[in-house]
């Protein structure tokens, strides 16, 4: 359980519907909300969108929510590996040369060579 710390600075445990909520986001909220069909939250902040959903005619829409999955720092999901490798496979397979292009000297070339395949205007 995540911890928030109270008034007098001591760390406590955050229980029920309202300490879950504020785990999440300001955008995973307003997600949360909309795929609840609410309307009027576009404007809202953070604890007012949690207000917004604790109120007792939103509640029954929120009672499944967990707490947001905590990742430390460098810990990848499988989704987000996968993604990088399709990312980094992409890169590879669309590299230019950059020598072609660096420099007056490559750019007279590349010049010469369109010239030659497309003629001159």
């Amino acid at each position: 359980m995540p911890t928030l710390k109270s008034a007098t600075g001591k760390k406590t445990k955050s229980t029920g519907l309202k300490g879950v909520l504020e785990t999440y986001t300001a955008p995973e909220l307003k997600r949360m909300i909309r795929a609840a069909n609410i309307t009027g939250y576009s404007r809202l902040k953070k604890d007012e969108l949690i207000t917004l959903m604790t109120r007792a005619e939103h509640k029954h829409n929120f009672d499944s929510v967990g707490f947001k999955q905590e990742r430390k720092p460098g810990e990848e999901t499988k989704e987000s590996k996968a993604k990088g490798k399709v990312l980094r496979e992409f890169k590879k397979r669309a590299k230019v040369p950059k020598a072609m292009f660096e420099g007056k000297e490559a750019s007279k070339e590349l010049g010469k060579r369109i010239e030659k395949k497309f003629g001159k205007k």
